[in-house]
């Protein structure tokens, strides 16, 4: 049983994320950027968006992978992307009137904050699955964000975020912003460059 934090509680009073969280073998974790580090890494997040009146709750989820001596968590696809990774990952968020730049709607500017930081979740799952090099780093080379609605507050959405391809150190990776009724609100192409090696 996943341990009850304060995101799980807030969104499991939430019906329809309920509903998510309550699949079978499903793996929820309050999002790993919400907690502050000595580095100042994550401040973003951890601290000036971690407010009840900004996204006041913040909670990653998929599907556990299966053992590796059985079947693989994904199958083996012909886009470059390894067979045994984890290639789907989903976001709650609970966004208040602290991220508007319109009255009721969130800005565009922190929803593709938004994406961009769920879609970088893709590596550190896997990472913390043993299913990635701990000691690669990815970094956004582009965004291309596209605002299909209006993302009006407060609200809870939904993210879900896929990997699609992969060549050599580039890894592109697609997302999407939802609401509860299942309405895409924006979208986002993303391409990820591992970092090189310092010599």
């Amino acid at each position: 049983m996943e341990p009850m934090t304060p995101d799980a509680k807030h969104f499991l009073a939430i019906p329809w994320c309920a509903a998510h969280l309550n699949t079978a073998g499903v793996v929820h974790e309050t999002a790993t950027s919400r907690f502050a580090k000595p580095s100042t890494e994550d401040e973003l997040f951890a601290k000036t968006l971690n407010t009840e009146n900004t996204i006041a709750a913040f909670l990653t989820f998929y599907k556990r992978p299966e053992p590796a001596s059985t079947t693989a968590a994904v199958p083996a696809a012909d886009d470059g992307v390894a067979g045994n990774i984890i290639r789907e990952i989903k976001c709650l968020l609970t966004l208040r009137s602290g991220v508007n730049g319109y009255p009721g709607v969130c800005h565009g500017g922190i929803v593709a904050a938004i994406l961009d930081e769920t879609l970088g979740f893709l590596f550190s799952v896997n990472r913390d699955n043993g299913l990635a090099d701990r000691d690669s780093a990815y970094m956004t080379a582009y965004l291309n964000t596209q605002y299909v609605l209006p993302v009006q507050t407060p609200q809870t959405v939904l993210v879900v975020v896929t990997a699609k391809r992969a060549e050599g150190r580039k890894f592109w990776i697609d997302g999407r912003m939802e609401d509860e009724n299942g309405r895409v609100l924006a979208k986002a192409e993303s391409l990820f460059v591992k970092l090189k090696e310092k010599l």
